[in-house]
């Protein structure tokens, strides 16, 4: 079961009001079942009434190679609704499995918490695929084209070497908050996930990442331009924009093809473009433990894998190298 609804801040409502997440969800799994060939039919918001008369709606619901998948979607409070879900699941004869519930930032604690109490696939918009391929019995998807396996490509590293190197400053503890805002980076983790599910929705082919961001002041009138553009640009710096040329574009000008490929992997390039500010400006910043649980905090979000993080730094220290010789600018 699939589940997305809106939180009770002003930003969700109007993001969710016009059931983005549900169609985020809806847009994801029709690509896995496409990709894998799949027979399928789709309901959206059916209506049903069930045999003591009550009338019920679900979200989104399927017959994939002549088996039931129900998918609800929520971003808010979905605690109360729980035992009716159950209760229909058992009602429409959808086996545990394939009865997926979609909760908006769920911790991965509660979310297996209520697997195990509930008998109900949960898991957050990050885990979608993963849950989604289970319940379907496909296999993992691929990786995005920005990561081949844990080390980046060369269009994504080309894409972090818009930063300039400035080894001279320096990021004393504490500072991380303010030294992302200087490079308009703010991390803004409390809308991040939602900006970039939207970016996933009205990003088309022949779009810019300037056009992208006036569509996104439309989803998102209480949000100031300069907001959603550093949500875009942090997802362009890692490697998440893809032009025409099949790498990852350099500058919200440039023409896209499209982006990569789901909501977790944009969040994987927002990440990456914090750390790699960090890291043109002191390499070994991520050496310090205390540096890490930082980042942690400020980013909510764990540093890039050992293995990204070296070659970001090899990338680093080769443009200062250069620098210092006079063979760059």
């Amino acid at each position: 079961m699939l589940t997305a609804q809106a939180q009770d801040s002003g930003l969700a409502q109007g993001f969710f009001s016009g059931r983005w997440f549900e169609l985020y969800v809806a847009d994801v799994l029709e690509g896995m079942l496409s990709k894998a060939g799949s027979q399928y039919s789709l309901l959206r918001n059916a209506t049903i009434t069930l045999a003591d008369g009550q009338i019920r709606e679900l979200d989104l619901f399927l017959m994939v190679d002549g088996a039931p998948l129900w998918l609800e979607c929520k971003t808010g409070q979905y605690a109360d609704h729980l035992e009716r879900f159950r209760t229909l699941r058992s009602a429409l004869g959808v086996p545990a499995e394939r009865a997926l519930l979609v909760v908006l930032d769920i911790p991965a604690e509660v979310a297996a918490d209520n697997r195990a109490l509930w008998r109900l696939s949960v898991t957050d918009q990050h885990g979608l695929t993963g849950a989604l391929s289970e319940a379907l019995g496909l296999p993992a998807g691929q990786s995005h084209p920005a990561v081949s396996g844990t080390s980046l490509t060369p269009g994504a590293l080309g894409a972090m070497s818009t930063f300039r190197t400035t080894s001279r400053e320096q990021i004393p503890p504490g500072e991380l908050p303010s030294f992302l805002t200087k490079k308009s980076l703010r991390p803004q983790p409390e809308i991040r996930s939602t900006v970039l599910a939207a970016m996933l929705q009205v990003t088309k082919a022949g779009m810019t990442g300037a056009d992208v961001v006036e569509v996104l002041r439309d989803e998102f009138p209480q949000l100031s331009k300069s907001r959603l553009q550093e949500v875009v640009q942090a997802a362009m710096r890692g490697g998440g924009l893809i032009g025409e040329d099949g790498d990852p574009v350099r500058a919200l000008k440039q023409p896209l093809t499209g982006l990569v490929e789901s909501l977790e992997d944009l969040e994987e390039c927002c990440v990456r473009a914090y750390a790699a500010a960090v890291m043109f400006t002191d390499p070994d910043w991520f050496a310090r433990k205390a540096n890490q649980t930082e980042f942690r905090a400020v980013v909510n979000a764990a540093p890039p894998p050992p293995a990204q993080l070296a070659q970001i730094r090899e990338q680093v220290v080769a443009r200062a190298a250069a620098v210092a010789s006079g063979t760059s600018a």
